[in-house]
């Protein structure tokens, strides 16, 4: 797997554009629900990574390949793009024929989405795009942490990152605080993308903020693929 940093193309940037909610509908609710809601079960993060190599690391890698096709300028950037020309959905996709409808292509969110995207690797996506355009569109989902079963999920994945860090560290060296933001992919290949504002035990200034990537997918247990101390934004 490719190591990747934050490429950073020129496009049109945009100020925000209120975009539908999609989340009801969404593979991050199958997930949610698969996962048993408010009674996931914990696991002891610190015993099953004991023999694990640090995953701290200073650039996050492309996992899947997510961020790959971000890397390159998009069709959705060209200034003649028409989606109803490059897509059309077949007489039998009702449903998706209903989605445009309701739900029409905005160059400008979208556009926004990609610059999002790709200038954080994911973490700091708050623009929701269209559910039909994710044939074309890896969709990193905004999660809503006003809603109790997926903001108490996004808390799990929290807490199991900070637990993992701890033992990358070596000692109890973090405090969750709070989940800041949160980014999750969708089609359960169920990757969270963390932003926690954490407590350092016992040190001040006793607040810093770290991004992590943690596997959720159903199908397998919490785990922490990756983490950084957020790097400072210069100016």
């Amino acid at each position: 797997m490719a190591v990747v940093g934050n490429p950073n193309f020129s496009i049109g940037e945009s100020s925000p554009v209120k975009s539908p909610n999609f989340e009801s509908s969404s593979d991050l609710d199958l997930c949610v629900k698969r996962k048993g809601g408010n009674d996931i079960q914990e696991i002891d993060s610190g015993m099953a990574k004991e023999a694990k190599k640090t995953r701290e690391v200073s650039e996050f890698t492309d996992f899947f390949g997510l961020l790959r096709i971000y890397q390159k300028e998009m069709i959705f950037e060209r200034e003649d793009y028409d989606p109803t020309v490059e897509y059309s959905p077949s007489d039998d996709e009702e449903d998706e024929k209903k989605d445009m409808e309701e739900h029409p292509y905005d160059r400008e969110v979208v556009l926004k989405y990609i610059t999002q995207v790709r200038n954080s690797g994911g973490f700091d996506v708050d623009v929701y795009i269209p559910a039909w355009l994710h044939v074309n569109l890896v969709k990193f989902m905004p999660v809503e942490m006003s809603d109790p079963g997926v903001g108490a999920l996004m808390y799990k994945l929290a807490k199991v990152a900070i637990d993992e860090i701890n033992v990358d560290m070596k000692s109890k060296t973090f405090e969750l605080v709070e989940v800041f933001k949160a980014v999750a992919t969708t089609n359960c290949i169920g990757l969270a993308y963390l932003t926690l504002a954490v407590k350092r035990v016992g040190v001040k200034p006793a607040t810093i903020t770290i991004q992590a990537i943690v596997n959720f997918h159903w199908n397998s247990p919490f785990d922490l693929r990756q983490w950084r101390v957020k790097p400072e934004v210069e100016a």
